[in-house]
This record gives C-alpha cells, sequence and structure tokens, in this order.
C-alpha cells in the first residue's frame, strides 16, 4: 500500500510539470553573437555563426555592424562573409548578404580560397546557395586567382552533377579552359567522377580536347587509373594527345 501511494504522489507530480509545461513561457533562445563581425575576423566564428545563422541574424548584425558592412575581410583567407556562407551555411543567410549589397564576385586571395563565392558554393556542393549566388547576377565564368578555373570546373572536379546543371544552365561554357588549357571535363575525368562527364559530354563538351601540354582528357584518365572515365571517354570515341611522355598537373 505504501508504495502505491508513493508511486501516486510521484505520478502527481509528473502530471504538475507537465501541466505547467504547457502554460510557463519558454525561455527566449539565446541571440547570436555578432561580435566576430568586424575587419580583420575570425573566420572560425564565422563558420560558427552561418552554421546556425537565419536571416534575420544576419540582417541584425549588420543593422549592429554598419561601419563594418557586409564585405569585411578575415584574417586567414582574405574572404567576405558571402564566401563563409557559401562554405558552411544556410541559402537564407546568403540571400540576406545580397539583399544587403554583398559583392557576389569578391575574391578571397588567401592562402586557400583563390575563388569568388559561386567557386566555394561548387566546391561543396551547395545548391540551393549556388541558385541564389546566380540569381544574385554572379558571374558564372568568374576565374579563381591560381588556376584560372571556373565555378564549372570546380563542381567537376568535385561530382556536383546538381551545381553543374545549374552553372549549365545558367550559360556556363563547358568547354571553357583554364590558364593551363584544362577543361571541366579533364577536372572531372582525372578525378573519376563519370556522372558530371556525362553531363558535360551531353552538353557538349570536347572529348578530344587538349591542354597546352597537348594532353587530352583521355590522356588524364588514363594517368589517374580512372577505369570508368577511361571506358565512358572510349565510348564517346575520345582519343589519346599526341605527348604521352610527360602527363602532369
Amino acid at each position: 500500500m505504501l508504495m502505491l501511494i508513493r508511486l501516486a504522489k510521484g505520478l502527481a507530480t509528473v502530471a504538475v510539470a507537465i501541466a505547467l509545461a504547457h502554460v510557463m513561457p519558454a525561455t527566449a533562445a539565446a541571440e547570436l553573437s555578432c561580435a566576430w563581425w568586424q575587419p580583420n575576423y575570425n573566420v572560425e566564428a564565422a563558420k560558427d555563426f552561418f552554421k546556425v545563422a537565419t536571416s534575420d541574424d544576419v540582417h541584425r548584425c549588420l543593422a549592429s555592424n554598419r561601419a563594418a558592412g557586409v564585405d569585411v575581410r578575415d584574417t586567414r583567407f582574405n574572404a567576405t562573409p558571402l564566401h563563409v556562407v557559401s562554405y558552411k551555411g544556410s541559402h537564407k543567410a546568403a540571400q540576406a548578404l545580397i539583399a544587403n549589397g554583398a559583392d557576389v564576385d569578391a575574391i578571397a586571395n588567401g592562402v586557400a580560397y583563390h575563388a569568388v563565392p559561386l567557386h566555394v558554393a561548387a566546391v561543396k556542393g551547395r545548391t540551393e546557395t549556388t541558385q541564389a549566388l546566380i540569381a544574385g547576377g554572379a558571374d558564372i565564368h568568374a576565374r579563381d586567382s591560381r588556376y584560372g578555373a571556373h565555378p564549372l570546373h570546380a563542381a567537376a572536379y568535385k561530382g556536383r552533377v546538381a551545381i553543374a546543371d545549374l552553372l549549365i544552365a545558367a550559360g556556363a561554357e563547358v568547354n571553357a579552359a583554364d590558364n593551363g588549357g584544362w577543361l571541366p571535363l579533364h577536372y572531372a575525368a582525372g578525378q573519376g567522377q563519370v556522372a558530371v562527364m556525362e553531363v558535360l559530354i551531353q552538353h557538349g563538351a570536347d572529348v578530344n580536347a587538349k591542354t597546352k601540354q597537348g594532353i587530352s582528357v583521355l590522356d588524364w584518365a588514363e594517368k589517374n587509373r580512372k577505369t570508368q572515365a577511361v571506358l565512358l571517354l572510349k565510348k564517346a570515341e575520345a582519343q589519346p594527345g599526341s605527348r604521352k611522355r610527360r602527363v602532369e598537373k
């Protein structure tokens, strides 16, 4: 009997707690700090912010840091917040930055990026952010500052089929060459990205294109031992290059 009484009291306590949970207001979530938003900001702090930031958070931080502006640069990569959002963040945060005048073609010349936000979004496979950047007027033929690669090269290298589709639909040139004459198809073949190779070939990619060194797409696939890429290229009647002694990149 005593055990039953104790059990009844325990259940009553739980019931009261549940009832109070329905009538008591929830504790408001703490606002994300905007303290990092300043010139020479810490990129890791920005990543943490944009991992969970909403468009409202972006508008709030910009309103409280108008002197810093929307295109502040970090100390490590010389990247803007739009680069960081393209790397790790929501497309809504990207839209908020663009709506506030962010430079969609800002180039980061630091240790790693050497790219515009569209390159970063392509590498990371951020489909909705890519859409937001294109809608915001981003240059689909922007070149990175190291290799002269376009965003389509980046998408091809990483096998981002959805991104490649978006870029091509927006008018990206499938046979655009980087500074060394490497096409997106070279980039995809060297990594064995067969699905994106198929997309490029379907849209007119030149399977017999050669780099400035005379390296064909087939050469590069064979050099990197990408069997499925080689088979696809041979099916498309791709030919080897004339200079096969030294295949380097």
